[in-house]
């Protein structure tokens, strides 16, 4: 039996690096260990699966289910980045750059369905 594979895919490798660049900017700034900093790791870790989960099941009865989630933990993570205690430890920069990288996915998974 094929393995079915989506981590080639510009979209998972996309969801990816925001994972990554999330959680290194919270690590940086320090926020990771608060409760929002927490919330957002968890969001940002959750949504390549999710992705990947949409990708696999592209044609399926359960391929909108997981789009659906993955766009809410999306976001779950832009809200818990405007939370206080992490506007306060990110740059404006840096929350720029992840709100962008959110809106991008946001727009590829409706681009999906």
């Amino acid at each position: 039996m094929a393995t079915r594979d989506c981590t080639h895919l510009p979209l998972w490798k996309e969801s990816v690096d925001l994972a990554h660049a999330v959680l290194a900017s919270l690590e940086e700034s320090g926020a990771r260990a608060t409760g929002s900093g927490r919330d957002a790791c968890r969001a940002a870790v959750a949504v390549p699966s999710l992705v990947e989960e949409a990708l696999l099941r592209k044609g399926e009865e359960r391929s909108p289910e997981a789009l659906s989630r993955a766009r809410e933990r999306l976001g779950n993570l832009r809200e818990t980045l405007a939370a206080p205690e992490l506007s306060s430890r990110l740059g404006l920069d840096e929350k720029a750059f992840l709100l962008e990288g959110i809106s991008r996915l946001e727009r590829c998974l409706s681009d999906l369905g």
